[in-house]
């Protein structure tokens, strides 16, 4: 199995780099910015689950964080990807938060 997936961009027809799986640290930093401020309640006898609401900007925030643990370069540059990842049109990375929306489907821990 490979270890990264090559996305060209379809606007500025960039490469970028992702790593295809995730790690614990990954994971837990994701969930860190999901979980940020949110009142979560342990089960009791009586409920069948817990029903949780997440602040979109928690759900906007983790993915971010996904993104940006996941991309290893754009264009073979690994420098200042926060920025680089910041100034790319939309479209582009869209792309990006798709793939990695894929990644993290198949690899991080279901809820």
């Amino acid at each position: 199995m490979e270890d990264t997936i090559e996305v060209k961009l379809p606007k500025s027809e960039k490469l970028v780099v992702i790593r295809n799986y995730t790690t614990r640290k990954d994971d837990l930093k994701a969930e860190e910015a999901l979980y940020r401020g949110v009142d979560v309640k342990a089960k009791t006898q009586s409920t069948e689950g817990a029903n949780v609401d997440f602040p979109i900007s928690n759900v906007m925030a983790s993915k971010a964080v996904s993104v940006r643990r996941l991309v290893q370069s754009i264009d073979g540059d690994s420098t200042n990807l926060e920025s680089q990842l910041e100034n790319l049109r939309t479209e582009d990375y869209e792309v990006i938060d798709d793939a990695v929306q894929e990644i993290l489907d198949k690899y991080s821990p279901k809820a």
